[in-house]
């Protein structure tokens, strides 16, 4: 658990193992198809994203690039200046969209093989007298993102509190009895 003082108030945020989120492919739109558990032989244009045993799960990277061009998949800036760097030139969409599409392929292979896994934040403000004034909860992030949320998560809990206790200052001044 992280805890940290704002104005006198006790911000905790805790992170937890979202155990109610499904396989990235499922979860959210914008991925390659990914097959079922299966013992079939691998079909032309697949990848091996999982293997279990007689079993495997299937990634159609032919029909994700069809996908990544059709929905104009692209990569970070990050990634585009390493690959124009690598071709020595700038990319082209369909080499754009191959990379996206690889880029895919391991974001799903990470969460098959527990290189990161779905994961929730609680978040608890409490006063200066230790009564809690404000709880919530974000589920469904990459643990491979936590940082970024968490940073934010607290700047917005100390906005919050900022607008609170400047409210009940404003509210104390109005009570104020005034003499003309």
């Amino acid at each position: 658990m992280k805890t940290i003082t704002h104005q006198g108030h006790r911000i905790d945020l805790e992170w937890h193992d979202d155990d109610d989120a499904r396989a990235p492919w499922k979860e959210t739109d914008g991925h390659g198809p990914v097959s079922e558990w299966t013992t079939r032989d691998k079909l032309p244009g697949e990848w091996i994203l999982n293997r279990d045993r007689t079993s495997h799960r299937f990634y159609d990277a032919r029909q994700a690039q069809v996908i990544a061009l059709k929905d104009n998949w692209g990569i970070s800036p990050e990634e585009t200046a390493r690959l124009t760097g690598s071709l020595g030139r700038k990319a082209t969409r369909k080499e754009v969209a191959a990379a996206a599409v690889e880029f895919d392929f391991q974001y799903h292979y990470g969460w098959c093989h527990d290189e990161w896994r779905w994961m929730g934040y609680s978040i608890t403000i409490t006063t200066p007298d230790r009564h809690v004034i404000k709880d919530g909860s974000l589920w469904g992030i990459s643990s491979d993102n936590t940082d970024c949320h968490e940073a934010e998560a607290i700047a917005a809990a100390c906005r919050w509190i900022d607008r609170e206790v400047a409210a009940a200052m404003d509210a104390a001044c109005r009570d104020i009895p005034t003499f003309a």
